[in-house]
Formats: structure tokens, C-alpha cells, sequence
């Protein structure tokens, strides 16, 4: 979780501080110290190995290698600044030397569709009252209510341990209640069958893995079908689709285990839409895939919500919920602390940090800077220039 993250960098610059050498695997990138050498891997081959914010403060050359930009450059690349500062606080300071403006028309149109999304949101489908669930005696959920709409995109936020999981798992029948009630698409998960509750709710495990088996990726997205039993013709016509959807029907044939985190993430994804649930369940699903897969998958869930599915997800990436989610829970040791719509959320840093999150740096650059709460570095760079381009000085 976020907090756990910045404590393990900490805790990795403090050995570092002792005179250790480190050598860190990661797809996640953060904001270097000057000292930070960056080696990149493309294809098998060294392709960068040098001081990291050097290479990260280069927006161009991040994208030409693959790699997903520090959100605080890419905002200065995008609108014109001759600044690239790695950092909020670096970011801040930039900004007495090179005024911007605001552009108050662009943020009203942003706001207007924050509603317009609300607006579109069907009836109630996921129905959950005060659900308290118990790991041998030791509860885990306590009273927890949630609804959720058709159409919406929820992300639930929350630290390791808070029952974000758990609570997920009750809505395709893999936990049912302690106490409390669940109801998906008017039927109660208790006395309804996880098969039937699987024709309405998809739900992909964190690591594909704990899902694939299959010696070749057709068999495994045609699985499920065979067990609902479809007729032959129409699991291949499904199979099909769904490869073509997720980018891998040129490797129908192959071995799921011979592919990478990131196909393999998406083969579990086409077993599941193959089955056409109307809502969808993703337990971070970006976990173990680099910078740029990460902003794929995203993608794709933002394509099948706008197709009508409603997509929730469990996740510790909060720029990922802050970008793409229309809403977010919080929660905090098995009880729900902050339900609202993501801009309402993101905009309370004592919130979020009592919960164990952290806003993503263009959420805290945007509220200290201009005391607007911008979701994400596409939504900055629309209301956001230089001063001398045009829009309203902030």
C-alpha cells in the first residue's frame, strides 16, 4: 500500500546512507534522489544506465523507451514550460520564476463532466448491508453498506489488512456473509450458486496465475463456457471476440505460461468477458505490470465501462483510481471510513492519509498550487498553461 511503499523506500535510502550498495528491480518508477543511477532493460538490452533524474526529467525520451513518465515533468512537457522538476515541492518553487494560468472555462467543463457521469449511472446492482465477515472467529469485515450503480466505476482504496478483498470476493459468491446481507443484480449471494452469480459478476484474482491452468490460451478463456454449457459454435464466436478485444488472437495456441505478467493479465481478462458478466471486479489490476501495460490496462477497463460494464477495482495505485474511477471507497480496518465521488476524496489529504493513502503528485501540485483538485496530468494539462497562452491567472 502506499504507506508501506514510502516507508520501504525510506528504509532503502537509509541502508543506502550507511554505505550500502542497492540493486532495485521494479516496474514502478519514484521521484529519484540526485545520486539514483537508473539502468533500463528494453528487449534484452541495456538501454539507459546513468543518474535517473536525468533521464526521468526527459519526458520525450521516457516515451521513445517505453516508459511511463513521472507525472509532474510530463505536465511541465505538456504545457510549454522550460521547466522539469521531478517533484511537488521542486514543481512549487518552479512556478515563482515561470507564473501559469488557469483556465476557469476548462474546469467548469471538467466539473460538468463529473456530472454527466453521475447522470449516466443506471439502478442500484450491487447491494450490500451491514456484511460482517469472520476469518476463524477474527473479524475481518464489520458492518459494512455499500450500493453500486450500473455503469459506475468504483475503485476501493484501503491499507494491507483493511478487507478490501474480502469484501470483493462476496459479490461472485467465493465468500459468503457471516452476517449481513449481499445482493447482486436482485439475488441474494447466499442460496444462489457461484456459477450463476459468475454470469453477472466477473472477477480477475490479483495474480493471473491463481486463475490460468490451461495448457493453451483459447482453452483457458473457453473454460468457463464449457461449465455454463454453451453450445460449441458459440464458445468459439465468444473465444474469438474476447481475444480480439484483449490483443491475443495471434497467440491463441500458445502456452499462457509462455507469455509475460502483462498478457498473461490479460488472457484471465478475456476468460472473463468471454462469459459477458455485466459487471466486472478486478483485484489490482495493475499489479506486476510495468508503466506502460499499467496505463493499457487501465484503458481497457475505462473501454468496457463506457460499453456499459460496471468495473470495480481493488487497488493501492492511486493514480490509477484517481484517472480512471468515478467514485472510491476507503476503507480502514474492515469498516468503510470515506464513500464519494474520487474528486471529493482525493480532495481531503487528512482523509486519505488517515487511511493509509497518499494523493498522486499531480493531485497535491494541483491543490497547492492552484486550489483546484486535478485528477490527472490529462485534466492539468487542460486547464493549466503558462502565463502569456491564454486562460485566467490562478
Amino acid at each position: 500500500d502506499p504507506a508501506g511503499r514510502a516507508a520501504l523506500v525510506a528504509t532503502l535510502r537509509a541502508l543506502q546512507a550507511r554505505g550500502k550498495s542497492l540493486l532495485v528491480v521494479e516496474n514502478d518508477l519514484w521521484p529519484p534522489t540526485a545520486d539514483e543511477q537508473l539502468a533500463l532493460l528494453t528487449g534484452g538490452h541495456l538501454a539507459v544506465y546513468g543518474p535517473a533524474p536525468d533521464l526521468l526529467a526527459d519526458v520525450g525520451r521516457c516515451g521513445e523507451l517505453a516508459l511511463r513518465p513521472l507525472a509532474i515533468p510530463d505536465l511541465f512537457a505538456r504545457v510549454g514550460s522550460s521547466r522539469r522538476p521531478l517533484m511537488v515541492d521542486s514543481a512549487l518553487a518552479a512556478l515563482t520564476d515561470e507564473p501559469w494560468q488557469l483556465d476557469e472555462d476548462a474546469w467548469t467543463e471538467i466539473l460538468n463532466e463529473d456530472a454527466a457521469r453521475e447522470q449516466a449511472c443506471g439502478e442500484v446492482v450491487v447491494e450490500i448491508a451491514d456484511l460482517t465477515h469472520a476469518y476463524d472467529e477474527v473479524e475481518v469485515l464489520r458492518g459494512v453498506s455499500l450500493t453500486v450503480r450500473r455503469r459506475e466505476f468504483v475503485a476501493i482504496l484501503g491499507p494491507n489488512g483493511s478487507g478490501k478483498t474480502t469484501l470483493a470476493r462476496h459479490l461472485n459468491g467465493l465468500l459468503r456473509p457471516t452476517a449481513g446481507t449481499v445482493t447482486v443484480d436482485g439475488r441474494s449471494s447466499v442460496g444462489t450458486s457461484t456459477a450463476q452469480l459468475a454470469r453477472v459478476v466477473g472477477y480477475l484474482f490479483q495474480d493471473p496465475d491463481d486463475q490460468i491452468f490451461a495448457r493453451r490460451v483459447d482453452e483457458e478463456v473457453a473454460f468457463g463456457l464449457h461449465n455454463l454449457g454453451y453450445a460449441e459454435s458459440e464458445i468459439e464466436q465468444r473465444v474469438r471476440e474476447s481475444l480480439e478485444w484483449v490483443g491475443l488472437l495471434e497467440v491463441r495456441e500458445a502456452d499462457p505460461f509462455t507469455l509475460t505478467k502483462g498478457e498473461r493479465q490479460r488472457v484471465a481478462l478475456a476468460s472473463v468477458l468471454a462469459v459477458r458478466p455485466d459487471i466486472i471486479v478486478f483485484d489490482e489490476p495493475t499489479t506486476g505490470l510495468d508503466g506502460v501495460e499499467q496505463e493499457q490496462m487501465m484503458r481497457r477497463l475505462r473501454r468496457l465501462n463506457e460499453a456499459g460494464h460496471t468495473v470495480i477495482i481493488i487497488t493501492h495505485t492511486t493514480w490509477a483510481a484517481a484517472a480512471y474511477a468515478h467514485r472510491v471507497v476507503l476503507l480502514r480496518d474492515g469498516e468503510i471510513v470515506a464513500d464519494g465521488p474520487t474528486r471529493n476524496i482525493f480532495a481531503d489529504q487528512a482523509l486519505l492519509q488517515d487511511a493509509g493513502q497518499v494523493a498522486p503528485e499531480i493531485v497535491r501540485f494541483t491543490q497547492q498550487a492552484f486550489r483546484r483538485t486535478l485528477l490527472s496530468v490529462d485534466e492539468a494539462a487542460r486547464c493549466l498553461s503558462v502565463a502569456g497562452k491564454g486562460g485566467t491567472v490562478a
